[in-house]
């Protein structure tokens, strides 16, 4: 469920902050040319299915 981080081997964390979607995330953490590939992986590692659902102050788990 969402608000809970994934327990992925070699996953980091991330706490989201206002005005943060999937693809910032990534963008930010990834690269903007890798960042709709990465948005995808984020939502799915932490079990999220809306996008739009994130909160700030949720930590979630960063693929590596």
């Amino acid at each position: 469920p969402a608000g809970r981080v994934a327990k992925a081997p070699g996953a980091r964390t991330y706490t989201v902050q206002k005005g943060d979607s999937a693809w910032r995330i990534a963008a930010k953490h990834y690269g903007e040319p890798k960042a709709t590939e990465y948005a995808r992986r984020i939502l799915q590692l932490n079990s999220i299915r809306d996008a739009g659902s994130l909160k700030p102050g949720t930590k979630i788990a960063l693929p590596r």
